[in-house]
């Protein structure tokens, strides 16, 4: 059943996103190419490291360590341009990236936990998953994108009319998703305790900074942080029933997830609502 609502997850979300956006959006990425790699930089290899090295101060059990650092290392969530539209950024600067994001984690999730973890497995079972995701990505994020960038395009009206409530409908089902994972593990998301809570909210704080911080324009400012913001939880639990049996490490992601979602949405729905307040404090 879970695995059901996320499969209607992807495909509403990125065929309302492509509903929603023009093709000749894309076309005008290309003068933010630096911007585009300096993220994938920053959410691929800066905030993984950064984040182990953080986590590994404090005195957390090991699965919570990696349960959290399954979400950092697995950028690309697919609210992450749901949450530009709210915050009135760049929504196609903000879809790219989370394509990209997606893309390129699923290759490089894998190796850099082998690095930083020093997993075997991970590099022994890296191509096997690397087939699995990359099937996902095209049948369920690429292929409703290109489907609702058509409809914008030759049925506009229609887009206008539907996109909007499509959008809402990828929110309910993204809470309900991350809420009925969390109930169904709910006894295992209570031994996270209130020092692994914390360390969510300080990483999702950090991933909204560090999203920030890849542009100097106001509006690529709100497309990053929100796309930054929001890691793809799914992937991560993917990750986790492939290489760990600890419930622990699947409950801490889902306490991330559940955080995740909560904050910065909330964040989404402040910076919407303040553009002009938000675009000069941005700028100066």
């Amino acid at each position: 059943m879970q695995q059901i609502a996320l499969t209607v997850l992807l495909i509403v979300t990125m065929l309302a996103i492509g509903m929603g956006t023009k093709i000749s959006d894309f076309a005008a990425l290309r003068q933010h190419k630096s911007s585009l790699l300096l993220a994938i930089l920053l959410n691929l290899l800066v905030v993984p490291v950064l984040t182990w090295w953080f986590l590994s101060m404090l005195p957390l059990e090991q699965p919570v360590v990696l349960g959290l650092l399954l979400c950092m290392l697995s950028p690309g969530g697919v609210a992450g341009p749901l949450f530009t539209l709210k915050a009135k950024g760049d929504v196609a600067v903000a879809t790219l990236t989370m394509i990209l994001l997606s893309l390129l984690s699923v290759m490089s999730a894998p190796l850099t936990l082998a690095l930083i973890v020093g997993t075997k497995k991970t590099l022994a079972g890296s191509f096997g998953l690397f087939g699995s995701m990359f099937s996902t990505l095209v049948l369920y994020l690429l292929l409703p994108l290109a489907v609702g960038l058509l409809i914008q395009r030759h049925r506009p009206l229609f887009a206008a009319r539907y996109s909007k409530p499509m959008n809402q409908i990828a929110n309910l089902l993204l809470l309900l998703v991350v809420v009925g994972l969390l109930l169904a593990k709910f006894s295992v998301f209570l031994r996270v305790g209130w020092l692994g809570l914390g360390c969510c909210v300080f990483l999702i704080l950090l991933n909204l900074v560090i999203g920030m911080l890849t542009s100097s324009k106001p509006l690529l400012r709100r497309s990053f942080a929100m796309v930054a913001g929001i890691r793809n939880v799914p992937f991560a639990l993917l990750i986790s029933a492939f290489y760990f049996t600890d419930p622990l490490t699947d409950a801490s992601a889902l306490a991330y997830g559940f955080l995740m979602m909560a904050m910065t949405y909330l964040v989404a729905l402040l910076w919407g609502r303040y553009p002009e307040k938000q675009e000069s404090l941005a700028a100066a």
